[in-house]
């Protein structure tokens, strides 16, 4: 019966690879057998042949000159009985011969089995292992996939700040819209902050720094749910980079403040997922005075996200 197309696309093609495969080698190296085992059968009997016409041969010899040598009759009646004594040993000596033959000729068979099974059987490991890597990649894919639609998603819908005497507090809301809660939120990263002058076509930094790292952590946020978490960075964790000494200058002449942020989580199979958050926002004024008025509340742009 006609395999169907349908079962054909449903077999992977690897497997039908391995079938021909096993199929065609096991078939070539039976032929081979075969054809060795008869090859050497047809050996060994012909040197059995040549054996046995010797010793009829060297029989007949040895009856003539019985009767050649012999003076009376039973003289050469014992000629024939120790001919035949002989020829009875000769026959032994050859039928042993034969046996050892027989057994040499299947022991070689059996070599040739034996060679034949092994060649199957490193074939069969071979599409046994290809099986269970596939299977195991079907494994982990489903998994993946599954793990994928039912894991936890979180995203910053809104960021904001506040700024004070001496510090910078930025809040970011993190809205889960996967199918399970998120916990050991964590939000980490760098506060900058830079004075911008100049005109809108040629802007120049006057100066900026860069604050210590700085960590917050929520509480778990479930479905359809949104939590904030606050970090603050303080004036006297602002350094330049090629300075170790905290800010000098006064707090009010930036005019510009943007953070790397960095928000991991946890799923409910125990890994841990993370995406990278850019938050910025600026008072720069080219009309007029150099720098508007910093609001101490507002909003921060979000440059990247997830």
């Amino acid at each position: 019966m006609p395999i169907s197309s349908a079962m054909r696309r449903s077999v992977p093609s690897w497997l039908l690879f391995t079938i021909v495969t096993c199929g065609a080698s096991l078939v070539l190296a039976g032929g081979v057998c075969w054809a060795e085992f008869n090859r050497y059968r047809s050996d060994q009997l012909d040197g059995l042949s040549a054996v046995a016409e010797q010793a009829f041969a060297s029989r007949q010899d040895t009856f003539s000159r019985c009767i050649a040598a012999a003076a009376d009759i039973p003289a050469t009646q014992r000629c024939e009985a120790e001919a035949s004594a002989t020829a009875a040993q000769d026959f032994t000596s050859q039928s042993d011969l034969r046996s050892q033959l027989d057994m040499s000729a299947w022991s070689y068979a059996l070599l040739l089995l034996t060679i034949v099974s092994t060649t199957v059987s490193v074939f069969g490991l071979a599409a046994l292992l290809v099986s269970l890597r596939q299977t195991w990649t079907a494994i982990r894919n489903s998994r993946e996939i599954g793990e994928a639609q039912i894991r936890a998603y979180l995203h910053c819908s809104s960021a904001r700040y506040e700024l004070g005497e001496s510090w910078i507090q930025v809040t970011v809301e993190l809205a889960n819209t996967g199918q399970s809660p998120a916990s050991d939120i964590q939000v980490s990263g760098k506060a900058t902050i830079s004075a911008v002058g100049g005109s809108p076509d040629h802007t120049r930094v006057l100066f900026w720094r860069q604050s210590d790292k700085s960590e917050a952590y929520g509480e778990p946020v479930v479905t359809g749910a949104t939590k904030s978490i606050s970090l603050t960075f303080f004036a006297s964790d602002f350094r330049h980079a090629d300075n170790a000494d905290p800010l000098e200058l006064d707090w009010d002449t930036f005019n510009r403040v943007w953070c790397e942020l960095l928000v991991g989580w946890q799923d409910v199979f125990g890994n841990v997922q993370q995406f990278p958050l850019s938050l910025e926002a600026d008072w720069l004024s080219f009309v007029g005075p150099r720098t508007r008025k910093k609001r101490t509340k507002g909003d921060l742009a979000i440059r990247v996200g997830d």
